[in-house]
């Protein structure tokens, strides 16, 4: 329904601003701030190129314990398991198993040391 849509929404569909714009106007240093006087929007053909991941962390709560974390997106697909690699039998395409125990331990070191099963 056309009164559901906001105000800035329909301003800026009105002129056609659906993506990328191009701000014009005399830039004004106020501080840490910055003015923009006489402001003028094009549209611009930019388009950027977004991308999903899903981030999930399987734990039970009840008794404070963490199974897993798992990234999964168009470019990774990453499990980290509580585990040694002899109990695991998971034959999914590039599912990464390590022991979570030694991940906590580590100390501001933030490159993961996985491998890939």
């Amino acid at each position: 329904m056309e009164a559901d849509i906001k105000p800035t929404d329909r301003f800026l569909m009105e002129r056609f601003l659906t993506g990328g714009v191009t701000f014009q106007g005399e830039l004004q240093e106020r501080g840490q701030y910055k003015n923009l006087n006489n402001a003028r929007l094009k549209p611009d053909d930019y388009r950027p190129v977004l991308n999903a991941i899903s981030f999930d962390i399987e734990t039970d709560y009840g008794v404070n314990h963490l199974y897993s974390i798992a990234i999964y997106s168009d470019k990774t697909s990453i499990v980290l398991m509580i585990g040694d690699d002899e109990n695991c039998n998971v034959e999914a395409e590039n599912e990464i198993k390590y022991e979570l125990g030694n991940l906590f331990k580590m100390k501001n070191n933030y490159s993961l040391p996985l491998y890939k099963k």
